[in-house]
């Protein structure tokens, strides 16, 4: 397809990613025997990674499809970051630091077992403007002033999965929300970068980062500066989301939102209908799983997009990719029926290959999704 050749190339696209950094940590092990204690089995780890998820994953995203060429002509590529990270994360915790490593540093490895891709780029992702929060413990060791304020004890978010035989048993997260002591942090990292992109992403997994404080400020800061907004929404209320672009909501997410029984695509429109002249969103764009997406605007603007066939799908970090995909074409096309069908795409690609993925823009040109 000519028009996506011209599209996909995305390197010179800034963003601006605000939301809850995490990490996901794999154990892939096998069992032969049954545990004595209890009726489970007993996992012997075979092999053990990490890499970043919910915002973290999106960001990952966007390197890999921003940073495609720099990747295949270069082998690595050394510039400016085009992806500034706003969020928080522990401070003296190891899955902070293995975190924001990976984050800064990358690797290019393929598991091909796993089908996990693993990439590498030379600060890429600008990582300076993620909070390290404040110690479980405040007292005399902490090196700050004895006059600053508790801010509040900071973790980061691990979603740890058990793989046994190729197959999830369990999924075991660590997260405590984000004190809102931080906002203004938070609003202050927001007015100071958002002057120097082209799109601003709000990546809500409601652990905190993106509140009703910082959610407004972002978007009326973005607005100031005609950038568009893109939400990945996790609130049950969008009226916290009120003036953003885009929304990316799937269709619980719809449902709860709009307390209209999502039964079938008129009910799906007459949903986004209702949130987008409620909350002055240009966009809703329906996530509906193996049913593809649906796109609905102002002015009576309806689009149905297929989805396409993907044989035993693992759809971890299928959001995350969406609206990767779709905000860096977005900002690049401002064609919203394109970005969808280059997200629906990406998304397909993406629940092909188990746990947390990315998509190149390699893959996307040689698909026949495009």
């Amino acid at each position: 397809m000519t028009e996506s050749k011209i599209t996909l190339d995305f390197s010179d696209i800034k963003v601006l990613l605000i939301g809850d950094f995490m990490i996901d940590h794999y154990i892939m092990g096998t069992s032969n025997r049954m545990s004595p204690e209890a009726p489970v089995p007993v996992v012997i780890p075979e092999k053990e990674y990490s890499i970043p998820g919910g915002a973290g994953n999106v960001a990952m995203n966007i390197c890999v499809l921003g940073g495609h060429k720099s990747y295949q002509d270069n082998h690595y590529f050394e510039g400016k970051p085009f992806i500034c990270c706003i969020g928080a994360v522990g401070s003296d915790d190891k899955w902070a630091d293995k975190l924001l490593c990976i984050l800064k540093d990358g690797t290019i490895e393929e598991h091909h077992e796993s089908g996990i891709n693993f990439i590498h780029h030379h600060d890429q992702i600008d990582i300076s403007q993620i909070i390290q929060g404040d110690l479980w413990e405040y007292d005399a060791m902490d090196p700050r002033s004895k006059d600053d304020t508790f801010r509040g004890y900071v973790e980061t978010t691990v979603k740890e999965r058990t793989y046994l035989n190729g197959k999830q048993i369990y999924r075991l997260d660590r997260e405590r929300v984000l004190h809102p002591n931080y906002s203004g942090e938070i609003k202050d990292l927001v007015s100071a970068n958002v002057k120097n992109y082209d799109v601003v992403i709000l990546s809500d997994y409601n652990k905190g980062v993106l509140n009703k404080d910082t959610i407004s400020y972002a978007i009326d800061e973005a607005k100031k500066n005609n950038i568009p907004v893109i939400v990945d929404p996790k609130k049950d209320n969008f009226s916290i989301y009120e003036g953003a672009n885009i929304l990316t909501p799937n269709l619980n997410e719809l449902q709860r939102a709009s307390k209209i029984d999502i039964k079938d695509d008129k009910s799906i429109v007459d949903a986004c209908n209702d949130l987008i002249k409620k909350n002055n969103f240009d966009y809703v764009v329906a996530k509906k799983g193996n049913k593809g997406m649906t796109i609905v605007g102002k002015d009576n603007f309806v689009k149905h997009i297929a989805a396409h066939p993907v044989e035993n799908p693992d759809v971890t970090g299928a959001g995350d990719t969406v609206i990767s995909a779709l905000s860096i074409a977005y900002a690049k096309t401002q064609d919203i029926e394109l970005s969808a069908k280059i997200a629906n795409a990406a998304a397909a690609i993406v629940v092909g290959k188990p746990g947390t993925a990315m998509v190149t823009v390699d893959e996307l040109e040689k698909s026949s999704f495009l």
